[in-house]
């Protein structure tokens, strides 16, 4: 069997992964091998895409990348540059109102 070829960049962490295309031809929902390399990936980037759209707010949007063990403090969460912009973003506004 011929080793397959990376087609995908995840779109919170960067890496290059393989995925069918076939999950891209789905108009009903936005299947995660679409979007990024992991379930858990694609979980943490609903989260913030949550946050972003202002379906969440900070506080609920930290409560949620806890579970995930993202938590205020860490140097680095091995994310774009983008998505770590916004886990800090989150982490001071929900600092913020406490």
């Amino acid at each position: 069997m011929a080793e397959r070829q990376n087609n995908h960049t995840c779109i919170l962490c960067g890496a290059g992964y393989y995925a069918c295309d076939d999950c891209s031809k789905i108009k009903s929902y936005t299947a995660w091998r679409t979007v990024c390399c992991s379930q858990r990936h694609y979980l943490i980037y609903l989260v913030l895409k949550s946050y972003q759209k202002g379906l969440t707010d900070a506080e609920g949007a930290q409560a949620e990348l806890a579970d995930f063990g993202i938590l205020p403090g860490q140097p680095s969460y091995g994310f774009v540059p983008g998505a770590e912009k916004l886990i800090n973003e989150i982490f001071i506004k929900a600092q913020e109102k406490n």
